[in-house]
């Protein structure tokens, strides 16, 4: 199943991203191209949320692959266990937002939003 993801660009217009979706049935996503009717967000990764093989930074503005294995990690029903994924700490319960993201080179990411009761096992 293939989706369509907005990324916004210099210009007036995004530029599409296409790949597939992980959860397509459960979450539509788009971006129109007037971001100006969009609330700027600025989301910091919670470590409390991350999946043991990915490592967020002091400030909780980057997130990245383990190297090594981590030291024992406290489990918790907060902390993804089977998808390689991490929370931001800020939740929205309503309206318009938008997230300027970069992302380096690498053989796989992917970026989304989740519900607050997302499964995490």
């Amino acid at each position: 199943t293939g989706g369509t993801w907005g990324s916004p660009g210099a210009g007036s217009r995004g530029t599409n991203l296409r790949g597939p979706l992980l959860f397509p049935d459960i979450l539509g996503c788009s971006l129109e191209e007037d971001s100006g009717r969009y609330q700027r967000a600025t989301v910091t990764l919670d470590p409390a949320t991350a999946h043991p093989q990915i490592l967020v930074s002091a400030d909780g503005r980057t997130a990245g692959r383990r190297e090594s294995p981590p030291a024992p990690l406290p489990s918790g029903t907060e902390r993804f266990e089977s998808l390689r994924c991490v929370l931001g700490r800020q939740g929205f319960a309503g309206g318009r937002h938008r997230w300027v993201v970069e992302v380096r080179p690498g053989p796989d990411w992917a970026l989304g939003v989740a519900r607050e009761f997302v499964s995490r096992k």
